[in-house]
């Protein structure tokens, strides 16, 4: 059985990387963002385990990136997107 080698230029690579750069800070965000929210059970999952989904999608896009270069494009987009939704989840923080 052979391993077959996907065609994934090293500047797909560089940006696939360069879009899981903001979880090296994710630790230092989820500590702020527990110490100052409130306990909002359905906020604080979303948070906690949007690192699983922002790497499932990174490996998508390189995984796809071969056959459908357009839905690596998408799915980096709708990360992009996600990263905005978090953001505002946890810097938004409204007082009650």
């Amino acid at each position: 059985m052979t391993s077959q080698r996907h065609n994934v230029p090293a500047w797909f690579i560089v940006v696939i990387v360069v879009m899981m750069l903001p979880l090296l800070s994710w630790p230092m965000i989820v500590t702020g963002m527990l110490d100052g929210m409130s306990r909002d059970e359905g906020r604080s999952a979303l948070v906690l385990i949007f690192p699983v989904y922002a790497l499932l999608s990174g490996w998508l896009a390189y995984r796809s990136y071969a056959r459908r270069p357009e839905i690596s494009w998408t799915l980096l987009g709708v990360l992009l997107l996600a990263y905005a939704a978090v953001a505002f989840l946890t810097f938004n923080n409204p007082q009650p």
